[in-house]
């Protein structure tokens, strides 16, 4: 039973959600910040009409897998169900929403390689960020991305055998429920998880731009 974060690793491409007026419902999101708003429908998307890659995330945290790469997920795993992205006409796009309605519980005090900054005091589940150690340009040094290190109790998991992808319980980002100063309407994403048989299926399509983390299940 192995797990994986995954992390788009080029350069994030297009919108999509809020800032393309996405229909989201906030029953159940944080009352104060929108933590937990969840996608009705298709996802809005633009600027992606001359992307030609099989997986890439936009600049608003969402990732998006091609139409192709889908038809073969779904020769494996009939079972498999995502959602076509839609343009601001709400005209479907050959791409699809990598995404799960499946959460995790929360992770253990065992887990790191994450910073808390401005979390919510209400909801504390976003204001999740990945810890990295800056470089510096002028001197050749790369910013260094710490891994990330997820864990998890056994019984958590004995409900999940058999999916193939879930999100995070926590979020990476900050939310705001309602434009204020300048911050613009925005809800924090989750890690996204996957199995071991999804990474091989996305390393076989030689999906370079993706790093892998293993969750730790104890």
């Amino acid at each position: 039973m192995q797990f994986y974060i995954i992390t788009y690793t080029d350069r994030p491409i297009g919108e999509s959600g809020e800032s393309c007026k996405s229909d989201y419902n906030l029953d159940h999101a944080c009352p104060k910040c929108g933590t937990g708003a969840k996608l009705n429908g298709n996802l809005r998307v633009k600027g992606i009409s001359n992307v030609r890659k099989d997986f890439f995330e936009t600049l608003d945290g969402d990732y998006l897998i091609s139409g192709q790469l889908y038809e073969k997920l779904k020769d494996l795993h009939p079972e498999f169900e995502l959602s076509a992205v839609v343009d601001i006409g709400n005209q479907e796009l050959e791409y699809f929403h990598l995404y799960s309605h499946t959460i995790l519980p929360r992770f253990n005090k065992k887990s790191s390689g994450f910073v808390i900054e401005d979390q919510c005091p209400h909801c504390l589940r976003n204001g999740y960020f990945n810890d990295a150690k800056i470089g510096d340009l002028d001197r050749g040094i790369p910013t260094e991305i710490t891994p990330v290190k997820l864990c998890y109790e056994e019984s958590n998991f004995e409900p999940l055998l058999g999916k193939n992808i879930l999100q995070t319980w926590e979020c990476l980002g900050l939310s705001n429920r309602r434009p204020h100063d300048r911050y613009a309407v925005r809800f924090a994403r989750p890690w996204i998880i996957v199995s071991q048989d999804l990474k091989q299926i996305f390393e076989r399509q030689g999906l370079s731009a993706i790093r892998y983390e293993e969750i730790k299940i104890e």
